[in-house]
């Protein structure tokens, strides 16, 4: 045979004040009964109303009804774990996107960085190449100019020279010795087309001298210039990788910790279960149901590793604001 017992209503406290005045709507027969659609946020009230409700009960013998009030709690805290569990999730993976997005981000103008930075270099190099061949063909340009210069002195003294033996052919015509006129006409006429000849032919060879030196100075000096931004190329790349491990090792390292400090925070949540203790007063449920958890939430905002999420995270929020 089961015994009912009927649920009082119970006279408001004046002693219990709530947010938002909760006592004066909500009865604790309601809470007990499921008359009401709980809210999360609402948890550490009901809870509250309960305590109230469990200890009148109590002072006035009526064990059933302190029972039942009790049991409503526990099923209420186990809720509140559960909401909390939630809301250490929900912010540990917020906070995972978080570093991912900065992470991103920082590469992304480490990228655009070193693109500039490349592509200045490369243009740099184009501009030393055109002014290093303009450089060697000017240089060609001034050494053959210097022999054509002094093979038309050199045609300057030939013609010197032919004018003596014309000269000579007009004085033996006007003495009417015009066979030796002719002997010596015909004479400076050969000698003015071999010298001719023969200047050309020397202003050739030493062109063609003066080309090939100039192609193997030039050939040197392109394989000098090659070699050389070879190797400023291998640096810029070892510098960017270098770069580029040190990002990677940053975020690693803050990856790391965060794990850590998530792994913690999770393990004393799932303690506090065990145990079947939860301190109302240290989750987030109090604050607004569409903030959640934050930093500090899940440690107590003294230790260490809560001090060390919270760098953490300003880091991060710092690096997505730049």
């Amino acid at each position: 045979m089961s015994i009912k017992v009927p649920l009082r209503k119970v006279k408001k406290t004046k002693t219990m004040k709530t947010p938002n005045n909760l006592q004066d709507q909500v009865s604790p027969y309601d809470i007990i009964l499921g008359k009401i659609e709980l809210e999360s946020r609402h948890i550490p009230d009901y809870i509250a109303i309960l305590k109230a409700y469990e200890k009148e009960c109590s002072g006035d013998s009526r064990y059933i009804e302190a029972e039942m009030a009790k049991h409503k709690m526990e099923e209420l805290r186990g809720l509140a774990w559960k909401v909390e569990k939630e809301k250490a999730l929900n912010m540990h993976l917020k906070e995972k996107v978080e570093v991912e997005e900065a992470y991103l981000k920082e590469f992304n103008d480490f990228t655009l960085k070193w693109e500039r930075k490349l592509r200045s270099f490369e243009e740099k190099v184009e501009k030393s190449r055109i002014d290093m061949i303009r450089h060697q063909k000017t240089q060609l340009e001034d050494a053959l100019a210097r022999i054509e210069e002094k093979y038309i002195n050199e045609m300057k003294d030939t013609n010197n020279k032919i004018l003596k033996l014309q000269s000579e052919e007009k004085k033996l015509a006007k003495q009417r010795k015009y066979i030796e006129a002719q002997k010596r006409r015909e004479y400076w006429q050969l000698e003015k087309e071999n010298l001719a000849k023969k200047q050309k032919q020397e202003m050739e060879r030493k062109k063609n001298d003066v080309i090939n030196d100039f192609e193997q100075r030039n050939k040197k000096e392109i394989e000098l210039f090659v070699s050389k931004i070879n190797d400023m190329r291998l640096n810029l790349e070892k510098e960017r990788k270098k770069e580029l491990e040190k990002l990677q090792e940053k975020f690693g390292k803050i990856k790391n910790d965060l794990k850590s400090i998530h792994k913690s925070e999770k393990k004393r949540i799932e303690n506090r279960e065990k145990a079947k203790r939860i301190d109302l007063d240290a989750t987030g449920i109090m604050g607004e149901p569409d903030k959640g958890a934050n930093v500090g939430t899940q440690l107590p905002k003294n230790t260490y590793m809560a001090k060390k999420k919270k760098l953490l995270m300003h880091r991060i929020k710092r690096l997505n604001q730049d």
